[in-house]
């Protein structure tokens, strides 16, 4: 973790001494990680999480029924989502839909028996 900015005047003491304590972590971090190296093991930081997709899984849902002339079923939503960019990052991916879809959070979503379109 970076650390940026300036303490304030009232905390500058506190700050000091946690930014201390950090180097001191990390240098004893730093030699475990030399030691477990040594033994064979695998001490590279772990995935840092990035947006896998340009856009979020709403805004894909909304393009794809947008274009949409008729209501769209899962499958189609989910081909139509990856058309426009969107990418899962899981195997079952009409699941990673479902709060979106069945959920309360998309208040322009209309749902039928025909499928998933916009409200008009």
């Amino acid at each position: 973790m970076k650390t940026t900015g300036k303490p304030s005047a009232g905390n500058s003491a506190l700050v000091q001494g946690l930014l201390a304590k950090k180097l001191t972590l990390e240098a004893q971090l730093d030699a475990v990680n030399k030691v477990l190296e040594s033994e064979g093991y695998n001490v590279a930081p772990r995935h840092v999480w990035e947006a896998s997709s340009p856009i979020t899984k709403a805004e894909a849902i909304r393009k794809v029924l947008t274009k949409a002339k008729k209501p769209v079923h899962v499958k189609e939503l989910i081909q139509g989502m990856e058309s426009e960019g969107y990418t899962f990052n899981t195997a079952n991916k009409a699941n990673a839909l479902n709060t979106l879809l069945y959920g309360k959070k998309l208040d322009w979503l209309q749902r039928t028996d025909e499928g998933f379109s916009i409200k008009r």
